[in-house]
């Protein structure tokens, strides 16, 4: 005897096809209208299964899981800088004389300076005299002096510099969260170059004995500032 299909073996309603009775092979769309059973068959797509609340716990706490490792992970790739190194020893009686600004990070005190420069002098306190000058934009000259008081024995390289003026001593005061608001970072042995920072990052200027620096001996000061952690991509080059 010949087997068939079991959606074959019942017998075709009256006015029904071959073809219609193809949905009959599945059993749960019997006894429907083509259209029905399409209709059937989407909401059977769509349909999610509830999950009890221990489940839906297992499952936010698994992704609570994944989210906070993600965090970590993401965490421990970003470098955060430590406590700013500077320069290991520095002779403030060489040090002396005059520097000027070869680049510096902006700083509202010298937003109108077009050319700045340094003066330092060694007095016979142990301190070091300080005055500071620059050119402006109309093309007048404004200077500040003050007194830069060691404060790092060991090294001589972290100062502490206060301005005669009550105005310049507010920002003094300000400029850094602690004592220290002027680090010689670099200088060069021969005293031709120093890099000079604040202890925050937020302050930075390349100095020289000369007026212009070549771009090789820039490049590297740059390079330096940078791996300390300077934002060294807004830092403003002094054009001569």
């Amino acid at each position: 005897m010949k087997h068939y299909p079991v959606a074959f073996q019942t017998s075709l309603p009256r006015g029904d096809s071959i073809a219609s009775m193809e949905w009959d092979k599945t059993p749960h769309l019997k006894k429907h209208t083509p259209e029905r059973r399409d209709t059937i068959a989407d909401e059977q797509k769509g349909y999610i299964m509830p999950l009890s609340p221990q489940a839906a716990f297992r499952i936010l706490r698994a992704f609570t899981s994944v989210v906070f490792g993600l965090m970590l992970a993401a965490c421990s790739t970003i470098e955060t800088p430590g406590e700013l190194p500077t320069a290991l020893s520095v002779d403030l009686s060489r040090y002396g004389g005059m520097w000027h600004e070869i680049a510096r990070l902006p700083m509202w005190g010298q937003r109108n300076c077009v050319t700045s420069t340094a003066e330092y002098r060694l007095l016979e306190s142990g301190e070091v005299g300080v005055r500071n000058a620059c050119v402006t934009n109309t093309g007048e000259e404004i200077s500040i002096e003050g007194v830069a008081t060691v404060v790092d024995r060991e090294h001589r390289a972290k100062l502490n510099v206060v301005f005669d003026q009550w105005a310049a001593k507010l920002v003094a005061l300000f400029a850094s969260a602690e004592r220290g608001n002027y680090w010689i970072l670099r200088v060069d042995p021969d005293y031709q170059l120093a890099i000079v920072g604040t202890p925050d990052r937020d302050y930075l200027w390349i100095l020289a004995r000369t007026p212009t620096l070549d771009e090789a001996t820039y490049q590297d000061a740059v390079t330096f500032s940078q791996r300390l952690g300077f934002p060294t991509e807004r830092l403003i080059r002094t054009l001569r």
